[in-house]
């Protein structure tokens, strides 16, 4: 259960690779349907019938070493995770609403409230660093990649949107950008002119189960010789929705 959505790992890996703006391109392999990811990079054409030009976005996968590269290409790899204790709000809330099947409580002073609660604690900070790695058969198409990829990741921080766990869309900082250049010339046939660019998304996951709790309706209504005692409090610990009139 969950009040305002939760995050996890796998939510920061497609924020990232959104972050170039691609399409979901839907091709077949084999009579199966399957989903991949292209962007659109004004002058570079790829030639390659199912993304309609455009250049593939790739996550990487170790398993993707099984399968036959295409360049020119984008491909984002997850390199660390580490917790961020420097951000983190220590014991903190981050919602509160009320338990399913609670019952709405009216005290004697008009305040509302429920007869329990879910508390929903703040998430984990994490920094998840990633890289982008701009791939291409000509120097030309690779740097137009670079600056594509450039204004979407522009220094010195930029937004990553994740979406959580109810479809909101929620906006964490990425920082600490630094750029490689990765070209490697095999022989003539196999030249791939390569950048990486490296940075850090400030993430957070959450860890932590949502809590539910009975709250406190008044003063206590179990003990007659508390000072505080109400016989007000006790019907309405007992008979929630009774008219105050009738008392």
């Amino acid at each position: 259960m969950t009040i305002i959505g939760t995050v996890q790992l796998r939510d920061f890996d497609r924020g990232v690779v959104r972050l170039l703006g691609p399409d979901e391109v839907t091709y077949s392999v084999d009579g199966a349907a399957r989903k991949a990811f292209a962007v659109a990079v004004p002058g570079v054409d790829t030639e390659i019938a199912i993304y309609g030009g455009r250049v593939p976005v790739q996550f990487v996968n170790p398993e993707d070493v099984y399968q036959p590269a295409i360049v020119p290409c984008y491909r984002v790899a997850r390199t660390s995770v580490s917790p961020a204790f420097n951000r983190q709000p220590w014991y903190t809330q981050a919602a509160i609403a009320a338990a399913p099947g609670a019952r709405e409580v009216i005290l004697p002073s008009g305040d509302r409230g429920y007869s329990g609660y879910e508390e929903q604690w703040r998430a984990t900070p994490f920094d998840v660093q990633y890289d982008l790695t701009v791939l291409g058969r000509r120097q030309e198409d690779a740097l137009r990649m670079l600056l594509h990829a450039l204004r979407c990741c522009k220094p010195p921080s930029w937004p990553v949107a994740v979406v959580d766990s109810i479809g909101d869309t929620r906006q964490y900082d990425a920082v600490d950008l630094g750029v490689d250049d990765v070209s490697a010339v095999a022989d003539v046939a196999d030249r791939v002119v390569g950048w990486t660019m490296s940075f850090t998304v400030w993430a957070e996951f959450d860890l932590d189960d949502t809590v539910t709790g009975t709250a406190f309706t008044g003063a206590s209504s179990l003990d007659p010789h508390d000072p505080l005692y109400s016989r007000h409090d006790l019907i309405l610990r007992t008979h929630v929705g009774v008219d105050p009139t009738d008392w």
